[in-house]
């Protein structure tokens, strides 16, 4: 029980100046102790237009300001016998209060109030000391006030700045465009407390095609013209492209479109001026700018724009690359827009806080966002040079046009189903997207280095070469024209000399030589011509091939010569194909010569297994293969799944002149039959069977490798 027999816990015997009916000012002066009747009098009287008293109890006054203001201060009575009551005590408790007590003034020593008293007035008070200890009290709690908003702006400050660091680092590690911008759009939104937002990039693009490329654009202020082009090139113009919606209230699905960089709409106005626009309220807009905002959007959705803010993203050489538009600043993040009371009651402009929050995030995202996009232009001329060096590589033999192609479409499908199997020996092996970049580079350049290997050994279709074979065809040729020169030599000597009569017996024999002569050179065209197949030869015909070396012919310089000269037959005794072993060894160069070639790129350490993945690709489980034989613990997994696809489609492909196209049953026979004796992956080959995964190239366009994603 406090002094007065006033229980402090549950404020029985309080004075209804704070809960109820106020009582009389003789029923308040009779109640309270004389130590505060010159309180009440002074609060009631000079000083009742600054203060006022907000409750009153028998040992206890509380008071607060009638000018804006926090806290309140307690004006307590202490006993005159000097003891502390549990009510004085317990009345001050928070930060924003202040206690003063009125004393008699026997009752100095106050050591047990000395944690919570402010200040102490010796009974009866003054007035003029009662304001001044008042006026002190609230300045205390005011000070006190402040220190704490300057903390807890010291805070938020300091918080801001850790969320602008940390977005900071995330947006600078992030190469991946569709990504980043998905960031940059959800965090601006988050610093923001907007409830949706919507992004847009610069691009260039041709003004007849309306294909565009992300590119950086104009310096702010500037106009977003094209620069001159030589003349004959298509007209270039720079245009807004909407990539992403977000909206925290509704669901939304939204289509990529491209807006004119001009100042009809708020995001052209911001992309060509490249300052931030802050719009209180898009449906009551001033009549002399010259945007609008297109409430057309806001019915089809369903939805209500009211307070946005636009800001440009800026590079470092001051060019505007794109807009980051925000939507309804909300005062609670968690309450949804949905009806109109919502948007009335939840919607608020954005603050000068929020522009410069947003401005500085736009800052980085713009720098990070300019990364992005060379990261992704180096990617597409990189690619584009592989895709030049495709076509180069195609160009030098035709025959086998879109081998490249289609080997990296097969590889890149037999990894996806790989990944997806969950049996066998591979259930647990899954690739990364860096996995699937290296196959595509890998499978793409698989067949480089035939650059490195003579023309005419790369497109060999024949045995013999289209000149050996005219030489040697003009060479059975002159020995029948010297047959039938010599034939008509004879005949005129054997005339001359016995006449039409006597010659004539001599004449058929001559006539009977010819023919047989004539007969036998056809024989051995005929022979040639058929060995010059790159079939299977048969035994019979290399043994007849081997003849021809003892057949003599006089040649163009009139000397007797084998028929055959020693290379020709070398070439004619090809068993199968067209290609000599040294030849062979030429061709199967072609991938020491595609690691060395690819050796010389200085790929990033996500792409350096290339030159080696692709240098494996003619490489066989059994160590049969070319070039180092590597057996089946050294074939890396990715070479493994180019081989199958390598020579599936070398197998099925209709374009080779030098052998036909077997249908893919039969092509699948085959390499059954490789894996049945350890030359290729089985398991690999099953699910490349299983899947069928061989049905991508049959498919229209198998001859275009998508282009790579960022």
């Amino acid at each position: 029980m406090g002094a007065s027999g006033i229980d402090p816990a549950t404020n029985s015997g309080q004075l209804g100046l704070g809960t109820g009916v106020a009582p009389s000012e003789t029923a308040m002066d009779a109640l309270l102790d004389d130590f505060l009747g010159s309180v009440l009098d002074h609060l009631r009287g000079p000083l009742a237009s600054a203060y006022r008293i907000e409750r009153a109890f028998v040992d206890a006054i509380e008071v607060s300001r009638r000018t804006a203001g926090v806290g309140s201060c307690w004006i307590v009575a202490l006993p005159a016998d000097g003891t502390v009551g549990s009510s004085v005590r317990n009345w001050v408790v928070r930060t924003d209060q202040r206690l003063i007590a009125v004393a008699h003034p026997r009752v100095l020593n106050a050591a047990t109030l000395n944690r919570r008293l402010f200040d102490l007035l010796i009974a009866p008070v003054e007035p003029i000391l009662l304001e001044f200890s008042l006026r002190n009290a609230f300045a205390s709690i005011d000070q006190r006030a402040d220190l704490r908003e300057k903390a807890r702006q010291v805070l938020v400050a300091e918080y801001e700045r850790s969320q602008l660091m940390e977005i900071s680092n995330t947006l600078s590690s992030e190469h991946d465009l569709e990504k980043l911008l998905t960031m940059i759009l959800e965090r601006s939104r988050f610093i923001t407390g907007a409830d949706a937002g919507t992004i847009y990039i610069v691009e260039e693009r041709h003004v007849e095609s309306g294909a565009g490329v992300p590119q950086p654009a104009t310096g702010r202020g500037r106009s977003p013209a094209a620069p001159e082009l030589d003349p004959g090139e298509p007209a270039m113009e720079k245009v807004l492209r909407f990539k992403y919606l977000q909206n925290f209230s509704i669901q939304v699905d939204s289509n990529e479109f491209t807006i004119p960089i001009n100042e009809k709409s708020v995001a052209g106005y911001v992309a060509l001026r490249g300052v931030p626009l802050n719009i209180a309220d898009c449906y009551n807009m001033p009549d002399d700018v010259p945007y609008s905002f297109n409430t057309n959007i806001d019915k089809e959705l369903g939805y209500k724009t009211r307070s946005m803010l636009t800001v440009p993203m800026i590079n470092k050489q001051d060019t505007v690359i794109g807009v980051i538009q925000l939507i309804n600043r909300k005062r609670d993040l968690n309450c949804k827009l949905l009806s109109s009371n919502d948007f009335a009651t939840q919607v608020v402009p954005f603050a000068k806080h929020d522009i410069e929050m947003v401005t500085s995030l736009a800052s980085q995202a713009g720098i990070s966002l300019e990364n992005a996009i060379l990261y992704l232009d180096i990617q597409r001329l990189f690619d584009g040079f592989v895709q030049a060096s495709v076509l180069a590589i195609e160009s030098r033999d035709p025959t086998t046009s879109g081998h490249s192609h289609r080997v990296a479409n097969l590889s890149l499908e037999l990894m996806e189903n790989v990944g997806r199997c969950d049996v066998g020996p591979y259930h647990d092996v899954s690739f990364t997207r860096q996995d699937f970049k290296v196959m595509r580079y890998a499978s793409l350049l698989h067949d480089f280095g035939k650059v490195g290997v003579r023309e005419q050994v790369l497109v060999k279709a024949k045995k013999l070469y289209p000149v050996e074979k005219e030489r040697l065809v003009n060479r059975i040729r002159f020995a029948r024209r010297g047959l039938e020169a010599e034939f008509l030599r004879r005949r005129a000597d054997a005339l001359e000399r016995f006449g039409p009569e006597g010659a004539a017996e001599s004449v058929h024999a001559l006539e009977k030589h010819l023919h047989q002569e004539s007969e036998r050179l056809d024989q051995f065209l005929g022979l040639i011509l058929d060995a010059n197949e790159p079939t299977v030869l048969e035994q019979d015909v290399a043994e007849r091939l081997h003849e021809l070396r003892m057949v003599l012919v006089e040649d163009f310089d009139e000397m007797r010569r084998p028929l055959l000269s020693e290379p020709e037959l070398v070439a004619l005794a090809i068993p199968k194909g067209s290609l000599t072993p040294k030849e062979r060894l030429e061709i199967e160069s072609h991938v020491t010569h595609t690691y060395r070639f690819l050796r010389k790129i200085p790929w990033s350490p996500d792409l350096r297994q290339v030159p080696s993945i692709a240098r494996g690709h003619h490489e066989k489980l059994d160590g049969s293969g070319y070039p180092h034989g590597l057996k089946s613990e050294q074939i890396a997994v990715p070479t493994r799944i180019m081989t199958i696809c390598d020579i599936f489609d070398a197998l099925t492909a209709s374009d080779r002149p030098y052998k036909r196209a077997v249908p893919w049953e039969f092509a699948l026979d085959i390499l059954a039959r490789e894996a049945k004796i350890g030359q290729i992956d089985t398991e690999l080959l099953r699910i490349f069977i299983d899947s069928r995964t061989y049905e991508i190239v049959m498919r229209p366009g198998a001859e275009l490798t998508p282009p790579l994603e960022p």
